[in-house]
């Protein structure tokens, strides 16, 4: 369980392009593991921390290497808040950056804020979607949505009816890819709490 917390945990980090020293501290910090030694370059604060001397960095440029679609994400976001000070949310919702935020050049946050400030109102879509859908459906009374967390729905549905449940995943699967620029999953499984 450990390791899932940590590979969740980070991730959610790089997805969100935490830099090297922040990702070391937070492994660190959730795990007892640290990659490098604390003499390390990046760990005393000194400039030279390179991919090929940095088991941290090295780690992140992997990653990216295999999700490229992220990155590309993040430095278009990054260069619109740099121009217009805000990021686009949805519709006519915009989140500004603060004065501090400004001042300390935090615009590499941009992305986040916009998936962050999506993820209720996808989640909600997704929901209404979900209950069209399975209103065609002749279900026994006490199936159907039974609720929603954060950004997952929890389908009460009879044995047997896993198929059902994918088509709503894939009901989200869709609205994912319309809208956001990355690429989302949606996995079915049995709840076991």
């Amino acid at each position: 369980k450990a390791r899932s917390v940590i590979a969740k945990r980070s991730n959610f980090s790089l997805i969100f392009g935490v830099g090297h020293v922040t990702f070391r501290a937070d492994l660190r910090k959730q795990s007892g593991l640290d990659l490098e030694s604390p003499k390390h370059t990046c760990a005393t604060g000194k400039t030279g921390c390179k991919p090929r001397n940095c088991k941290v960095k090295k780690l992140i440029e992997d990653w990216h290497e295999l999700y490229p679609e992220f990155r590309v994400a993040i430095n278009t976001h990054m260069r619109i808040a740099e121009r217009d000070l805000r990021v686009w949310v949805r519709d006519d919702i915009y989140r500004p950056f603060t004065k501090v935020e400004i001042a300390y050049h935090e615009f590499h946050k941009a992305f986040n804020n916009r998936v962050q400030g999506n993820i209720g109102y996808f989640t909600k879509r997704w929901m209404v979607l979900a209950e069209r859908h399975l209103s065609r459906y002749d279900l026994p009374p006490g199936s159907g949505l039974l609720l929603q967390i954060h950004d997952a729905l929890l389908l009460m549905l009879p044995t047997g009816m896993r198929w059902l449940a994918e088509e709503v995943a894939q009901i989200g699967r869709d609205l994912w890819a319309e809208w956001f620029t990355v690429a989302g999953g949606v996995d079915v499984e049995p709840w076991r709490k």
